[in-house]
């Protein structure tokens, strides 16, 4: 009698059911590692700046938080309760707008680095440079810079929560901003840096241009209406900065909104405040001279004298032949706005130096200048020809 035997569903010979296994328990490996992981840490949520820290099991009970003012600010509870110094951490700052750029918040004498954009703010991570822990007690200091070597990997794990938006005041319109201005925009318009010009941002609507943000010089005089176009100038008397708004065929109740709403922000200095105070030399008895720098004169090892080929020239053009040889005194803290590389056609916000890096560390002999001299002779400013 023979007899059949029945083959078994699960054939554990075979190497296709040997990779699912394995595969199998990997990610249940992997999914209860997370879990623990998760289960270690502790959250902090800021419902009022929109946030949630994720920090390290090791500083239950050993942290302190302050938040006020669009800040947050992490200390070490030790240092704290010691009371001789503050324990500070890591701060978190909110600002408002998404377009405040990396090379903005580098002109800051603080050390903060942009940690995250979004919701229509932008987060600035900051760490102390000062001593923040008592360095005669070995305990506490310890404790301290262990915690502070956790901060970098905590502002890098930064995560926004909620929906807490900048409030616009008009309805339809929502708030944006940079390091220089806040002001509100249709919500179904979008904003963002050009590389036109400097210091302007274009505004655009289902992706068309529909105008622009432009700072300028405080004194620049102002443009006449061309076809369509609506423009509006404001300044600020503080900073002597100036703005010019112009839309492209817009209603204008929304430039009216957008002018109305308009705030100066003072931020970092920047080549159009360079240009605003070299307006003010002028304005205030001063003269400029375009041309050439020939030879550059020390004095006890400062940069005393500049030789300059003066050129007369029109739009941009050198005047056949005319050329004048001068020599003129340099102010101390003479200041030099090039043309920026790698074309040298035109400013760049933060590309400014004074004189004696500038006759270092740049090609001074083969461009022409604007060079800005004050009531009492003495070379100002400099500023690369456009």
């Amino acid at each position: 009698m023979s007899r059949s035997r029945k083959k078994n569903g699960l054939d554990f010979k075979s190497p296709k059911l040997w990779i699912v296994i394995v595969a199998v328990v990997v990610i249940i490996a992997l999914a209860l590692a997370l879990m623990i992981s998760l289960g270690k840490n502790i959250t902090y949520s800021s419902i009022e700046l929109g946030v949630e820290l994720v920090l390290p099991e090791g500083w239950e009970g050993r942290f302190t938080v302050e938040e006020a003012d669009n800040r947050i600010q992490v200390y070490s509870k030790a240092v704290k309760d010691d009371g001789e110094l503050q324990g500070l951490l890591f701060s978190i700052e909110r600002l408002t707008g998404e377009l405040i750029t990396k090379e903005d918040i580098a002109q800051s004498p603080a050390p903060g680095k942009i940690i995250a954009q979004g919701n229509g703010y932008t987060y600035i991570g900051i760490t102390p440079t000062d001593v923040q822990y008592p360095a005669d007690n070995p305990e506490i200091s310890e404790e301290y810079l262990s915690m502070s070597e956790k901060v970098p990997k905590i502002l890098g794990n930064i995560r926004l929560i909620g929906n807490n938006y900048p409030k616009a005041r008009n309805e339809g319109f929502k708030v944006v901003g940079s390091s220089h201005f806040t002001m509100e925009i249709p919500d179904s318009w979008s904003i963002e840096l050009s590389d036109e010009a400097v210091m302007r941002w274009v505004l655009k609507e289902n992706n068309l241009r529909v105008g622009d943000i432009t700072f300028i010089p405080h004194f620049t005089v102002k443009e006449e209406e061309q076809g369509g176009a609506q423009k509006a100038y404001l300044q600020d008397e503080e900073t002597r900065r100036k703005v010019r708004i112009a839309l492209e065929n817009s209603e204008a109740s929304i430039l009216d909104v957008m002018r109305g709403s308009f705030q100066f922000i003072s931020g970092p200095f920047t080549s159009v405040d360079m240009e605003i105070a070299a307006q003010q030399y002028l304005m205030a008895g001063g003269r400029s001279v375009s041309g050439k720098i020939e030879e550059v004169v020390y004095y006890q090892g400062e940069i005393a004298v500049l030789f300059i080929k003066e050129m007369e020239y029109l739009q941009g053009e050198e005047a056949n032949g005319s050329e004048t040889l001068s020599v003129i005194p340099v102010s101390s803290g003479a200041n030099v706005l090039p043309l920026a590389p790698p074309d040298s056609t035109n400013y760049k916000v933060y590309y400014f130096m004074n004189l004696d890096e500038f006759v270092e560390d740049y090609d001074y002999q083969s461009h022409l200048y604007k060079f800005i001299i004050g009531s009492d002779g003495e070379i100002k400013i400099i500023l690369g020809a456009l």
